[in-house]
């Protein structure tokens, strides 16, 4: 293996450029440089590639592309490569060993993290709701915030010397504006793997606006300790979460409105753990099983014509 990370790391920092030499094949004994880039993420979309650019360091000109699926430790093929870079690519790979593939993920993650949690433009996002629309608003889904977005950055902390992870979640739906979000913090197994139903995994509410921990439901122990933990390392996850909220209620309203969606709103805040009874439902139901007509009256019940109404 090459052990890129005792060569990259540096005291504060990961050095994206490196150097190496080939120890085997038809390149043995030939020097390189390289540069370690990530390419512009997707908000939408996971993005497992990572890109190097290699240069020789004993023939001028001599340079290659190489394209790497960090998850599936394969090549990956990017436009501007050519026969010649996919085949040294070929031989890049069978130089690299576990701990190179888990160095390419890590620094994978953590830049396309710190890319997704400097996006701002949520209004310029056509995002697909399709598959999610009758959960969100007939049966009050939450919707994990790294469903949407997959490169977003999943909270950390310590807890009883294991590292945890936190997946949050938010309801969207129009008839439950609360001020929440559902917490599931797994602890991290062995290759990475996160598992909510191992016994470790803690649940919990985060009302945001008030900063306060609670149950998550009536058959989730709650467990005080740990969150009195959670808020004492990650001081900033009520700000966080709310922006997410109102990231994702943005993105799914703008849905709505592209496909001429409407959806009766409740406008008394709901409390997150008690449901809107079948009243809703019902007319829900209708709402969803077909889109309003510009000129049908406002199913918000204001007597005026849709396109008078909400739709503008």
């Amino acid at each position: 293996m090459l052990r890129l990370l005792e060569q990259m790391k540096k005291e504060t920092y990961i050095d994206p450029h490196f150097q190496f030499t080939f120890r085997k094949g038809g390149h043995k004994g030939e020097a390189y440089e390289v540069d370690l880039l990530v390419s512009p993420i997707r908000m939408t979309e996971l993005a497992t590639t990572v890109r190097l650019q290699v240069s020789s360091l004993e023939k001028p000109y001599f340079f290659y592309t190489i394209g790497l699926n960090t998850n599936n430790e394969l090549s990956a093929v990017l436009d501007e490569s050519s026969l010649i870079d996919r085949n040294f690519t070929k031989a890049f790979i069978a130089e690299l060993g576990k701990e190179d593939w888990s160095f390419f993920r890590m620094y994978n993650r953590v830049m396309r993290n710190s890319d997704s949690e400097a996006f701002t433009d949520f209004a310029s996002l056509e995002v697909d709701f399709t598959g999610y629309v009758d959960s969100i608003e007939k049966e009050l889904r939450y919707v994990t915030y790294q469903d949407i977005f997959p490169n977003a950055k999943n909270p950390s902390f310590m807890y009883n010397s294991e590292l945890y992870y936190i997946e949050d979640e938010y309801c969207i739906s129009h008839l439950t504006p609360v001020s929440d979000s559902a917490l599931k913090c797994m602890v991290r197994e062995p290759g990475h793997i996160f598992n909510w139903e191992n016994p470790k995994t803690r649940f919990g509410l985060l009302e945001y606006e008030n900063q306060i921990f609670s149950e998550y439901n009536s058959e989730e122990p709650f467990d005080k300790a740990f969150f009195a933990e959670v808020k004492r390392q990650l001081p900033d996850l009520a700000s966080l979460v709310k922006q997410r909220h109102a990231n994702l209620r943005l993105v799914y309203e703008n849905y709505c409105k592209r496909e001429n969606l409407h959806f009766p709103t409740q406008k008394v805040p709901v409390n997150a753990k008690t449901f809107p009874t079948n009243q809703y439902i019902e007319p829900l139901a209708a709402v969803l099983s077909s889109k309003v007509g510009r000129n049908d009256p406002c199913p918000c019940g204001s007597g005026k014509k849709y396109k008078k109404c909400c739709m503008s």
